[in-house]
């Protein structure tokens, strides 16, 4: 995917992409940060005891960004699972990984 393309993905369900540094041969994508991490490393801490219906909230939330995705020049994501899905402070569930 183009970097062009990237910056034109905006939704509040993804996360959003800041920049790029390119030294070659390595690319590094700058992204918003989501200091909770993944989906995966909040479902498996004992540390949280999450409501089944805030559960079923992140599940629509990912919905939506799909939606948007599957809309969007993309296509489909292709590699979606709990750790391409990130937690800001907010708990706010936001899809990485859409290149």
């Amino acid at each position: 995917m183009e970097i062009i393309e990237l910056k034109t993905l905006k939704h509040e369900n993804l996360i959003t992409f800041i920049g790029a540094c390119f030294t070659a041969p390595r690319v590094a994508l700058l992204v918003e940060v989501a200091p909770k991490g993944s989906l995966a490393d909040v479902l498996l801490s004992e540390a949280y005891n999450l409501a089944w219906a805030f559960k079923f909230s992140i599940l629509v939330v990912i919905a939506k960004g799909m939606d948007y995705l599957h809309d969007s020049m993309i296509g489909s994501h292709g590699r979606l699972k709990s750790t391409n899905c990130l937690i800001d402070n907010r708990w706010s569930c936001k899809i990485s990984d859409c290149t």
